[in-house]
């Protein structure tokens, strides 16, 4: 199984177009999370969260499904990794996997048995890139792997 997972692209449909195609033909499942100042029929095929910058759309605050590598939980995060932290002991079914916006800055860290990605951001990047989403494969809880990918060569 292959994820794409992107964040804070900011109105910037051609980046999403650019990724879709380099990606899409083997990918299974697509998220998007959150700030794409995009309506929510521009969004096909991911399945985006609401951003603290997307006040005027339909879509939910996270997304939560069980998958082959684990239990997902989506949320933009601009609530910050330590609240992040906090909140997957309350939800009802504890995540294996949160994706999470915000920050612009992609990241990865294992915390409680969770792991916690932040793919950064495809077009307003503050990491020092010229942008990133990330690629999620695997094929149980016990089988994940993970690439953070620059969209540099997408953006020529």
């Amino acid at each position: 199984m292959k994820m794409l997972v992107v964040s804070d692209s900011h109105g910037d449909q051609n980046i999403l177009k650019k990724i879709l195609e380099k990606e899409e033909p083997d990918t299974h499942m697509f998220f998007h999370c959150g700030d794409s100042l995009a309506e929510y029929s521009d969004m096909f095929p991911f399945a985006t969260v609401k951003g603290n910058c997307d006040l005027f759309n339909k879509f939910n605050r996270h997304i939560e499904l069980d998958s082959p590598i684990g239990y997902i939980y989506v949320i933009h995060g601009e609530m910050g990794i330590e609240n992040l932290k906090r909140l997957i002991r309350q939800v009802k079914c504890k995540p294996e996997i949160l994706l999470y916006g915000h920050t612009h800055i992609h990241s990865y860290e294992y915390y409680d048995g969770c792991h916690f990605f932040n793919p950064g951001s495809v077009s307003r990047p503050r990491d020092g890139t010229n942008g990133t989403y990330l690629i999620i494969e695997g094929t149980t809880k016990d089988d994940i792997r993970w690439e953070f990918r620059s969209v540099e060569d997408l953006k020529k």
